[in-house]
């Protein structure tokens, strides 16, 4: 009471610092969300080698969907030729700050028919006051095929030189064919070859 009178007791306390500093955070993770949402790499924050967050690209990769990646481990997603230089990866960036660029890592896809090959760096940050790291996607696996399919046909081009090269070292018929034959069956990589010859009165 005061002055016998019954009164209320107002505490104020000033909250406008606050407010503020939660708007700008707010700010902050939709603008760092809307910026990795439209970047054509995979990014992934990985900590106690678990997922924390990874965006659209990242996921596309993976042909999985981002929430249920969420809280799955990393190493999930690596293909078992590839774990080892992965996991030696996270362990060299805890240690020194940076992980190597690593190229040629398989990765699994839900979607079984596509085989996806990246290049892969990583970096250390503080998150939540705990060390985690991103990870950092690029997609290589067009250029990948497009390499395998200049090496298949390279390879392709000298099996016919060396054909040909058979061919003109033997003018008899009967010898020549069987060469032929010979030479595709190994190029080929076919059980047998035969040859027809072409009788245009017949």
């Amino acid at each position: 009471s005061w002055d016998g009178e019954p009164a209320v007791i107002i505490s104020l306390i000033d909250i406008t610092a606050r407010k503020s500093a939660e708007r700008e955070l707010e700010q902050s993770e939709l603008l760092c969300q809307t910026v990795l949402g439209n970047v054509h790499d995979g990014v992934f924050l990985v900590q106690d080698a678990r997922i924390l967050f990874v965006n659209q690209a990242g996921a596309e990769m993976v042909s999985a969907c981002a929430a249920a990646l969420r809280d799955s481990p990393f190493l999930s997603l690596v293909a078992p030729e590839s774990v080892d230089r992965v996991a030696n990866c996270f362990r060299h960036c805890e240690a020194h700050g940076r992980g190597a660029t690593l190229n040629e890592i398989f990765l699994l896809s839900q979607d079984r028919e596509r085989r996806v090959v990246v290049q892969m760096q990583m970096a250390l940050l503080s998150y939540t006051g705990q060390p985690a790291t991103v990870v950092t996607l690029n997609d290589i696996t067009a250029h990948k095929h497009a390499e395998e399919t200049i090496k298949e046909e390279a390879e392709m081009a000298a099996a016919l030189v060396r054909v040909g090269q058979g061919l003109i070292t033997s003018l008899e018929t009967p010898v020549v064919i069987d060469r032929l034959c010979r030479m595709t069956t190994e190029v080929i990589g076919c059980d047998c070859s035969y040859a027809i010859l072409w009788d245009p009165q017949k």
